[in-house]
């Protein structure tokens, strides 16, 4: 898939353009509509690859899932996706463990998300991925229309409900520090977390807008961030982000993969995954939440 459509898709998932917008651009490089309707399932993330490269399946005896479990203090059916360690093979569990809150791409509660939520879980952690449009049903299957529903969604809203995410796992007894990992758009929502609320322990954030420069003086966690290398909209604000918290004297990492496009975690697309970028991005990951929150 030639590197202006991957560039373009990005910048749509990100919320830089809305979906018309995309669309017409999309066809102005394809050629036509019909080129474009037929290049977009490429570039598309495919639910159904997704559930077959998983590395953690959900029936992994590691780990217990539950998909649906309610979230107290927030709007009425919000739920979330939450993986346990189940401690198999240790012989003296411990009594608390780190945990995480996961903010998925903007497309609610989807395969992806439920695999790095499997994922952090054998690495020791509770991981939790709130499905942030449960409070109006489940996330839908559609991940366009997953979109343009979260498109929808109000900042402030979302922030709340994810402040109520991290309340929600601090106040477990078998919780000891909480942490907040995003990607994407939830990438930018993990950075106005870290503004925002103190009780997080560690923040990590996969190619995520900046969040108010004038606001990282309230940041408490060390930040590690990693950016995509063609990603040209979010690496020209970086500089400014660094710099903003190296004068606030913030403990933070940025990490820059060169030649990988937005998304090159997210093993469910192959126009976008980059098993090399991925899998450092991931030992980084881990290493930095054990450090800031144990395991």
């Amino acid at each position: 898939m030639g590197q202006q459509f991957t560039a373009l898709y990005a910048d749509y998932r990100q919320g830089l353009i809305e979906r018309r917008g995309f669309l017409a651009r999309l066809a102005a490089l394809a050629g036509s509509s019909a080129a474009a309707s037929a290049i977009l399932p490429m570039i598309q993330t495919d639910a159904a690859q997704a559930a077959a490269v998983a590395i953690v399946l959900p029936s992994d005896p590691r780990i217990k899932v539950e998909p649906a479990i309610a979230i107290p203090g927030g709007p009425a059916g919000l739920k979330g996706y939450l993986v346990t360690p189940t401690n198999i093979n240790i012989p003296t569990p411990p009594k608390t463990r780190p945990a995480i809150v996961v903010v998925g791409e903007s497309r609610g509660n989807n395969p992806n998300l439920q695999v790095i939520c499997r994922r952090l879980g054998t690495e020791g952690y509770i991981a939790l991925g709130v499905d942030y449009l449960s409070a109006a049903g489940p996330s839908p299957a559609d991940e366009e229309l997953a979109n343009a529903m979260t498109a929808k969604l109000k900042p402030e809203d979302v922030l709340a409900w994810f402040k109520v995410a991290s309340k929600y796992l601090k106040s477990r007894p078998d919780v000891s520090k909480v942490g907040v990992m995003g990607f994407g758009w939830g990438g930018g929502v993990a950075n106005d977390l870290a503004i925002q609320d103190p009780l997080l322990d560690a923040a990590v954030i996969f190619y995520g807008r900046n969040p108010d420069l004038k606001q990282v003086g309230r940041i408490r966690a060390p930040v590690l961030g990693h950016y995509a290398g063609l990603d040209g909209n979010i690496l020209q604000s970086i500089p400014a982000y660094d710099a903003a918290l190296t004068a606030a004297k913030k403990n933070h990492s940025f990490y820059i993969y060169p030649g990988a496009n937005t998304g090159f975690l997210n093993d469910s697309n192959a126009a976008r995954w980059d098993p090399v970028s991925a899998q450092l991005s991931w030992d980084r990951s881990v290493a930095f939440l054990h450090k800031y929150l144990g395991a």
